[in-house]
């Protein structure tokens, strides 16, 4: 875990999304605080395939104690320079202030 922790700091953005992709929720199958402590830092990363890794990582089984993180998270993502993350993003959050969910299938 430590090793994909370090992972995620590397200057190249393909070892940082690959790293991201071994956090996944569905990955870990266990809430790992400093996995998802990453997440909120990464989304400021300046690759936007690493910032939509954790966008979906995320919506995709994240705590229930962290659900203000994740939405505070989301909501930034909102206003994301990349179209296709904004559009997720913005697509996250009107289900989530729909139904109450920020955990969703597909984000």
């Amino acid at each position: 875990m430590h090793e994909v922790l370090l992972d995620t700091h590397n200057a190249d953005p393909k070892i940082r999304a690959a790293a991201l992709l071994q956090l996944c929720p569905c990955q870990l199958r266990t809430n790992v605080k400093e996995a998802w402590i990453r997440h909120f830092e990464i989304i400021y990363d300046s690759d936007a395939k690493v910032r939509s890794i954790a966008l979906h990582n995320m919506c995709d089984g994240s705590p229930a104690e962290l659900e203000t993180n994740v939405v505070s998270a989301v909501e930034y993502l909102t206003k994301d320079t990349d179209k296709k993350i904004r559009r997720r993003a913005r697509r996250v959050m009107a289900v989530y202030r729909r139904t109450g969910k920020i955990n969703q299938d597909k984000a």
